[in-house]
């Protein structure tokens, strides 16, 4: 699938300002990745009901966005994720759509891996925390997480795994 018709899929409103990106930038310390601060100019996020991830048991429900009418804000769900209750996702990626079910797609917004798209798996999430139940993700990135898997080296090559569900597989 390519952007526009990614885009097409999501019920939400119209991109980002270039303000409302450069605000967002400004809290999370980095400039985004190219690609993925390209598409934030084009659409505010939503929900999205038809697509899935090829090759992974993964839908897309909601997408994010940093426009002020966004229903899923990135900053929200940053607090969510990486602030309010501590590292759950590892502190270089960032959540940029989930599958309505608590697993994200993040993309990594530093280090060595920028730019490339992970998912992050709720269900392994217990895997952070050793025997006293201290959080180890402190330790983790993208790179070495036991609950992270690679899906795509840029957003654009994500773009291209993103398929619409076929209503006669239901």
């Amino acid at each position: 699938m390519n952007i526009l018709d990614f885009i097409k899929t999501i019920d939400g409103g119209s991109g980002a300002s270039e303000e409302n990106i450069l605000l967002f930038e400004e809290e999370i310390g980095k400039p985004l990745p190219r690609q993925f601060r390209d598409f934030l100019k084009l659409t505010s996020g939503g929900n999205n009901d038809d697509c899935h991830v090829d090759g992974f048991e993964v839908a897309i429900s909601y997408v994010g966005g940093v426009a002020k009418d966004s229903i899923h804000q990135l900053s929200e769900a940053r607090n969510v994720y990486q602030v309010e209750d501590g590292f759950r996702i590892p502190k270089d990626l960032l959540w940029i759509m989930d599958d309505g079910c608590g697993n994200a797609i993040c993309i990594a917004f530093c280090g060595d891996n920028e730019g490339q798209i992970f998912l992050w798996l709720h269900e392994n999430e217990y895997l952070m925390y050793d025997k006293s139940g201290n959080n180890l993700l402190l330790d983790y990135t993208s790179q070495n997480a036991p609950n992270i898997e690679f899906v795509a080296k840029t957003f654009n090559d994500f773009i291209d795994k993103i398929e619409l569900f076929d209503e006669s597989e239901y």
